[in-house]
């Protein structure tokens, strides 16, 4: 992940910004952030209670990402923001996976054609460390939806998204990573399965105005 050592080389050798309070009165940060999500679990089901003898359990490998949002830390309450972020992953398997003749067709999920766009909302709290640098946990619902040419790997799901930012801030922009944790609490495939997740870890690095 060369990316992550180029932002850290930036936290590094960009000065540090002197007037902390001018920083602290930004109220609107939007950041643009590249992420790479790490190896999860994934559980589909013919039945709504994932019975075991009925329950397939599969997992992706390291999957690329991007990732924009918006956070809003009005003057009144500067260290709780209303916060909205969309996603965007291709999500890779480590093989086709196969699931059988059934219906009149073929049914598989395609090791490299699986895209996800998930649309998240809800809280950011911010705290000021020197007067540069902030710690920015959340906690985000979202709506998900997958892409795929194949009809068993388009998945609808709700998913729970909890994160912290570190951000370091100069004047017009601030650098970020972002350590975070998501899964699908409930979804699937439209008549088909039932379809969850087990927590699956992530980071990102960007940049922010």
């Amino acid at each position: 992940m060369k990316w992550i050592g180029f932002f850290l080389f930036l936290f590094l050798i960009l000065p540090v910004y002197s007037d902390a309070e001018e920083l602290q009165k930004k109220s609107l940060d939007i950041s643009l952030s590249v992420a790479a999500a790490f190896p999860g679990v994934i559980v589909a089901s013919f039945e709504e209670d994932f019975p075991p003898d009925q329950t397939m359990m599969f997992s992706n490998t390291v999957s690329p990402g991007l990732k924009m949002a918006a956070d809003y830390y009005p003057p009144a309450i500067g260290w709780l923001a209303p916060s909205i972020a969309v996603h965007y992953a291709p999500l890779f398997l480590p093989q086709d996976i196969d699931l059988g003749y059934w219906g009149g067709r073929d049914h598989f999920l395609p090791k490299n054609d699986i895209h996800l766009v998930e649309v998240e909302g809800g809280i950011r709290s911010r705290f000021f460390i020197d007067g540069v640098w902030t710690i920015e946990p959340g906690l985000f619902l979202g709506y998900c939806h997958t892409f795929s040419s194949s009809p068993d790997a388009v998945n609808n799901g709700f998913m729970l998204d909890v994160n912290t930012e570190i951000q370091r801030r100069y004047p017009g922009f601030h650098l970020l990573f972002t350590i975070g944790l998501m899964t699908q609490l409930y979804g699937g495939v439209e008549e088909l399965a039932y379809i969850r997740s087990f927590p699956v870890a992530y980071l990102a690095a960007g940049l922010g105005i």
